[in-house]
């Protein structure tokens, strides 16, 4: 059934109708809004897209990586469809100053956590009282994957778990940083441990670098690799760098 109600903004409790109800959302007096849309080209199928609001220095400031993957987890949540490429979203009560929106897609690939997230540490964004702010961010439409070996004397024994970081980065859009969880295996002639990796939404014409991180020698791979990918500045090389166009990609990784 449709029904017609007439709202009074002046009067709010006059905004109702009988077997109605009527919901406004809006932050409080003194707060500000943060709203905008996040372009997805290829939506991917099985991931939430969050978006999460963290301190402006949160990232440039050395945020612990564990309280950095439960902020990511707990942001704003939006479920992706496979014919949806528009997806708005709306963060209110925040408190005016300065912040930095993180859209990220969350899923779960190999076994483990899969996260592709998009900041800009270089340009955080201004929260007004009483007002809204808009901000759009768009990921890409390219799938990059491939094969990973680690060759036998860092290889992990036992249970092998890793995570397949890439990041790219620009001064003038940020960083987008993808963790892909994989499972190693270990080849029983060369002692190798191998995997292959699959990772979504990657930017379009960008040059991509990459780096493995395993649970060799009680390693934590979520963290470390989610430290790296965070930092463009950091002095650890990637294993692997390889531009990207605009169709998908294909690049396979050696850990000497």
């Amino acid at each position: 059934d449709t029904v017609n109600v007439t709202l009074d903004l002046t009067d709010p409790f006059k905004a109702s109708a009988e077997g109605v109800k009527v919901f406004v959302g809006a932050s409080g007096t003194g707060l500000g809004t943060l709203r905008g849309t996040i372009i997805l080209p290829r939506p991917p199928p099985l991931q939430n897209l969050s978006m999460s609001v963290l301190p402006a220095d949160a990232l440039s400031g050395g945020l612990d990586p564990q309280v950095l993957l439960q902020q990511l987890q707990n942001g704003y949540r939006i479920f992706t469809t496979p014919m949806q490429t528009e997806y708005p979203y709306v963060v209110t009560d925040l408190q005016p100053g300065r912040v930095l929106p993180v859209p990220s897609l969350i899923g779960f690939g190999g076994g483990g956590i899969a996260i592709n997230l998009l900041a800009n540490p270089l340009r955080p964004v201004l929260i007004e009282a009483d007002k809204e702010t808009v901000q759009d961010f768009a990921f890409g439409p390219v799938t990059l994957s491939g094969d990973v070996t680690i060759r036998s004397a860092n290889a992990p024994t036992g249970f092998g778990f890793g995570i397949v970081a890439a990041r790219i980065t620009s001064l003038q859009d940020g960083i987008q940083a993808v963790l892909m969880p994989v499972l190693f295996t270990r080849d029983a002639m060369t002692m190798d441990a191998r995997a292959s990796y699959s990772g979504t939404s990657f930017k379009a014409n960008q040059t991509v670098t990459l780096r493995v991180f395993s649970n060799a020698n009680g390693a934590n791979p979520i963290t470390d690799a989610l430290t790296w990918v965070i930092n463009p500045f950091s002095s650890t090389p990637g294993h692997a760098t390889i531009p990207v166009g605009t169709t998908d990609a294909t690049r396979d990784i050696v850990v000497p």
